[in-house]
């Protein structure tokens, strides 16, 4: 009896809770993606430091440094409103600890993650934001 508890409460949280989404894109696919979406309905994030977010970063990108030790402040005040997320850095050794503390902070949204990262980007010669240096 303990047991069927368990896993109709197991089902039931299933149902009410969503499940977060994690789809790799390489970065052919991911550009592909980014002309078709509503840039609107997306957060970009670089997860690259600030200086390599200024050396090129994708359009619309924001930048949330993976390695700050204020990481979790960022991500929930930027990211946990928003449903779609892509995110990107230099292969995907960031992205993945971006993607790791957003789950331990109950993130359930979708998420796209750049498989090769700004550098396959580049590698295809993709448009980068460069900014103006002050």
């Amino acid at each position: 009896m303990k047991q069927l508890l368990f896993i109709t409460f197991l089902a039931i949280q299933q149902l009410i809770l969503p499940a977060q989404t994690i789809q790799e894109l390489s970065a052919e696919e991911a550009h592909a993606f980014l002309e078709k979406v509503n840039p609107d309905t997306l957060l970009i994030i670089d997860g690259r430091s600030k200086k390599m977010f200024q050396s090129g970063h994708l359009p619309n990108a924001i930048n949330i440094d993976a390695y700050k030790k204020n990481l979790e402040k960022q991500l929930t005040a930027k990211v946990i409103p928003h449903k779609h997320l892509f995110i990107y850095c230099t292969r995907s050794t960031r992205s993945d600890s971006i993607i790791n503390t957003l789950t331990l902070l109950g993130y359930k949204g979708d998420i796209l993650q750049m498989s090769d990262g700004i550098t396959g980007w580049k590698e295809h010669e993709f448009e980068c934001i460069v900014p103006e240096q002050k």
